[in-house]
């Protein structure tokens, strides 16, 4: 089986993206160009998987702090707004829902209960059962 990992230098949390960031508001522009050259070396990516934390949009984020956000990458992050607007229109067309984007946590089902927890209304009569008689809690009647 082959695994193919997704390089994350383009991340604002763990890339290099991120890190030129950082050096930005810290006003070290030296380091930043280091880290953005690094960010930027197999290009940038205006794929499905851009988006404001990730990619062109994220560059230009990371660009406009330091007031160097070119035409090159507004248009690199134009056509990744058109192309997601585009398959918006398409969906909304064919009266189909969005895809659902599971991250990697997803979100717990908030219906069920885990059966070791007891129900609400039951919970303090169980913990004032099991504590000595001499310190139970005075009955509020």
């Amino acid at each position: 089986m082959t695994t193919t990992t997704v390089p994350r230098t383009q991340d604002l949390s763990e890339g290099a993206l991120g890190m030129a960031l950082l050096d930005i508001e810290r006003r070290d522009l030296s380091t930043a160009r280091r880290h953005l050259a690094q960010a930027t070396g197999r290009g940038v990516s205006t794929g499905s998987n851009a988006s404001l934390f990730h990619g062109a949009p994220a560059l230009e984020l990371v660009l406009a702090r330091a007031h160097g956000a070119g035409d090159e990458v507004r248009a690199a992050v134009d056509r990744v707004v058109d192309a997601r607007l585009a398959a918006a229109h398409r969906r909304q067309a064919a009266g189909a829902a969005p895809p659902r984007r599971m991250g990697p946590h997803p979100r717990p089902d908030r219906t069920r209960r885990p059966a070791a927890v007891p129900p609400p209304d039951r919970a303090p009569a169980a913990r004032r059962a099991r504590l000595p008689r001499r310190a139970r809690p005075p009955r509020p009647w």
